[in-house]
């Protein structure tokens, strides 16, 4: 299993500027869309992953969002 902490991930929060770099820098929860910039899948994929149980996953209402930490176990 590769070490996370050295990818580089693409993913803009609110500021297309912004680049994460590490696992470090991700927010605690993350949005589906989020979730497949960082994992560069894409957005039906991730929501295959979630329904299957494959991510772990947090339903808030009608909202899904994954924890930072089941990116570790990708």
């Amino acid at each position: 299993m590769p070490n996370t902490q050295s990818r580089k991930y693409q993913l803009t929060i609110n500021n297309p500027k912004n680049t994460v770099t590490s696992l470090d820098d991700l927010p605690l929860f993350l949005t589906v869309e989020q979730t497949a910039a960082v994992l560069s899948i894409g957005r039906n994929t991730t929501y295959d992953m979630v329904r299957s149980g494959r991510i772990e996953s947090i339903r808030l209402g009608r909202q899904i969002r994954i924890p930072k930490s089941a990116l570790n176990s990708i």
